[in-house]
């Protein structure tokens, strides 16, 4: 749906002020989690395909799910990332 138009996602920045005070979490704490939920994604990719949505609406969801594990490994000072 959000390919389509149907639905959008809107982002603002919010004042440190306002925005309630959270702990930063270091990347390698959460690298293996973003895999573990990647790997889940792929491996159960037909089960998500439901009325209402597409293989494309699956491969868009996992294909994020890629790019916040990059963005992860990246944060975490992996030589090897993008």
């Amino acid at each position: 749906m959000a390919q389509s138009g149907a639905q959008s996602l809107r982002l603002r920045r919010v004042s440190a002020i306002a925005a309630p005070a959270v702990a930063r979490v270091p990347a390698y704490a959460v690298l293996a989690k973003c895999g573990d939920v990647v790997k889940y994604l792929e491996q159960n990719r037909g089960r998500f395909v439901q009325p209402g949505s597409s293989e494309s609406d699956v491969e868009w969801a996992i294909q994020s799910g890629r790019l916040v594990l990059e963005f992860v490994e990246a944060e975490g000072g992996d030589a090897n990332a993008r």
